[in-house]
C-alpha cells in the first residue's frame, strides 16, 4: 500500500470540512422587507390609493422631537423640561416623545417599566448616542454635525430652523375605540395626501404615546416616585423604521392605510393616550417630513 495515500485521503478530509465551515460561517444580509406590525397582515384593514384632481392647501408644518430617555439618567428631567418648554413655545407645531431605551433605562422595583424594543432599535439606527439625554430634530442632520442625535442644548435652536418649512404631504388622523369582550382595541385612518412629487423611499412610523405616566425618575435631589413623564411612547403599530409606502408619490397621491391596535392595556389611561404619525425617508436620510398627533379620546 503507498504511504502518501492516508495522507491524501486525510488532507481530502480536511479541505472538504474547510468548505463546509466557510460556507456556514457566511450569512447573507438580505434586504429591509416590509412585514407589517407584528409581522402579521389583517386583511380586514383599509390599504387604498387615488389621486386627486386639485390639492388641498398645505398644512402647518409640525417638527418632530424624539427624546431617547431613562429614569436613573438624572440629567433627563432637564431635557423633558426642554422638550415641554419649547412645544409651549410653539403650540400645534412642535410634538415630543419620550422614547425608554436600554441604557439607565431599566425601572426601579415595584415600579412601571417604560422601556420598549423600539425605542432601543430607534436609538440605534439613528445614533448610537453618546449619552443622555439625547435627541432627534425632525432626524434632520444639520450644518456642522456629525450626528443626527443632539444634546438638549441644540434642541430649541435646531427646532426652529424646521418650524417655517413647508411640507410635501399633508397627514390627517382619524381614531377610533372598538369595544371588545377581552378589552378594548384601537383602530386609527391614516390619510396622506402628497402636495408635490416626491421619487425617494418614503415610510410611515405610527405609534401610541400616553401623556402623563407616573413612574419613579432619577433627579438631582434624589428618586422622585412620583415624578411625572410626559408623552412616553408605548406602542408602535409599524415597524420601529416604519413601513415603507410603495405607491407612486405624485402630486395628489392620496394615500389611505388603517392600523389596528389590539388590547389596549388595562394600566394605560385613554383619556392620556395621543397618536403620533410621521412620513419620513428611509436609507442614507431619515428626515421627517411632516408630523401628525391626535388624542385618542
Amino acid at each position: 500500500m503507498d504511504k502518501q495515500q492516508p495522507n491524501l485521503f486525510y488532507i481530502n478530509i480536511m479541505v472538504l470540512l474547510f468548505i463546509v465551515s466557510a460556507f456556514s460561517s457566511c450569512k447573507e444580509v438580505g434586504p429591509d422587507i416590509d412585514l407589517g406590525n407584528n409581522n402579521v397582515i389583517d386583511t380586514t384593514l383599509i390599504d387604498t390609493t387615488y389621486v386627486l384632481s386639485s390639492l388641498p392647501a398645505a398644512q402647518q408644518k409640525v417638527v418632530l422631537i424624539e427624546d431617547f430617555t431613562g429614569v436613573r439618567c438624572i440629567n433627563c428631567p432637564d431635557a423633558h423640561e426642554q422638550a415641554a418648554a419649547i412645544e409651549n413655545a410653539n403650540a400645534g407645531k412642535v410634538v415630543s416623545i419620550s422614547l425608554h431605551s436600554d441604557f439607565l433605562g431599566v425601572a426601579y422595583t415595584g415600579q412601571p417599566e417604560l422601556r420598549i424594543p423600539e425605542a432601543q432599535q430607534l436609538e440605534e439606527l439613528l445614533g448610537p448616542a453618546p449619552a443622555k439625554p439625547v435627541g432627534a430634530i425632525d432626524r434632520t442632520l444639520f450644518s456642522g454635525e456629525t450626528s443626527l442625535l443632539l444634546f438638549l442644548q441644540q434642541w430649541a435652536g435646531r427646532t426652529n430652523e424646521l418650524l417655517n418649512q413647508s411640507v410635501a404631504v399633508n397627514i390627517e388622523l382619524e381614531n377610533i375605540i372598538e369595544s371588545t369582550d377581552t378589552g378594548s382595541n384601537l383602530l386609527i385612518k391614516t390619510t396622506l395626501t402628497y402636495l408635490q412629487n416626491v421619487s425617494e423611499e418614503n415610510r410611515i412610523t405610527l405609534l401610541v404615546a400616553e401623556k402623563d405616566v407616573v413612574a419613579a425618575q432619577l433627579t438631582a435631589s434624589g428618586v422622585d416616585s412620583n415624578y411625572v413623564h410626559k408623552n412616553v411612547a408605548r406602542a408602535f403599530l409599524t415597524r420601529y423604521n416604519g413601513n415603507v409606502l410603495n405607491y407612486n408619490k405624485e402630486a395628489g397621491r392620496v394615500i389611505v392605510k388603517e392600523f389596528r391596535l389590539p388590547n389596549i392595556p388595562a394600566s394605560w389611561k385613554l383619556n392620556d393616550l395621543i397618536v403620533i404619525a410621521f412620513v419620513h425617508q428611509s436609507g442614507s436620510s431619515q428626515k421627517v417630513l411632516h408630523t401628525a398627533v391626535k388624542n385618542v379620546l
